[in-house]
């Protein structure tokens, strides 16, 4: 019994000892992090692969940081995402149905094969995004949409379907048909999958 009662002290001694060199900010010279910097650590990427979102979800996306997201063949229907933050995300084999997303950031961004149907992109950015082999997908709204240095590659989105693209920004775009935006007047619009 006597050497549980010092074990017990000695273990309540190291703790009380690391709790006091933490305050202190003494543990942080060895690479661990203060406190006061604890609150500025990046926050771990969301992993929700084959996610489902509802109407139900409404707006609690709405400016969310989704920044190096994985959701892959995530679906969604009537949501908004308003300014969502999408930048580095993998989206591929996504499907959307009714979904606001104005003003959403999707630089960088990996969105293969995605299934869009009346979705607002107003503003959005897909600045480097790579948005390859969408099928075609209808009713789309991406009015001063940036597409600066995308990749379209085999994308049927971009030739019809009622999609609208007034004052999109087409610069260094790879055009559905492999053409570059530059050299097609600034714009991808006539220049859909061969």
């Amino acid at each position: 019994m006597n050497k549980f009662r010092i074990l017990s002290v000695f273990f309540l001694g190291i703790t009380v000892g690391v709790t006091v060199l933490l305050f202190l900010g003494i543990i942080s010279r060895n690479n661990f992090v203060k406190l006061s910097q604890a609150a500025a650590l990046p926050t771990p990427p969301v992993l929700c692969p084959h996610c489902g979102f509802g109407s139900d979800l409404g707006n609690r996306l709405t400016g969310v940081d989704l920044k190096n997201a994985y959701l892959t063949s995530f679906s969604s229907s009537g949501n908004d995402f308003t300014g969502t933050n999408f930048k580095k995300a993998t989206l591929n084999n996504a499907s959307s149905n009714s979904d606001n997303f104005t003003g959403a950031k999707f630089i960088n961004a990996s969105i293969v094969h995605g299934q869009i149907v009346d979705d607002n992109f107003t503003g959005a950015d897909f600045t480097g995004a790579i948005m390859t082999n969408w099928p075609s997908s209808g009713n789309n709204d991406f009015t001063n949409a940036n597409f600066t240095n995308a990749d379209l590659t085999g994308s049927d989105f971009v030739a019809g379907g009622g999609n609208v693209f007034t004052g999109a920004i087409w610069s260094n775009t790879t055009c559905p048909d492999g053409t570059n935006s530059d050299s097609d007047g600034n714009t991808c619009s006539g220049h859909g999958t061969p």
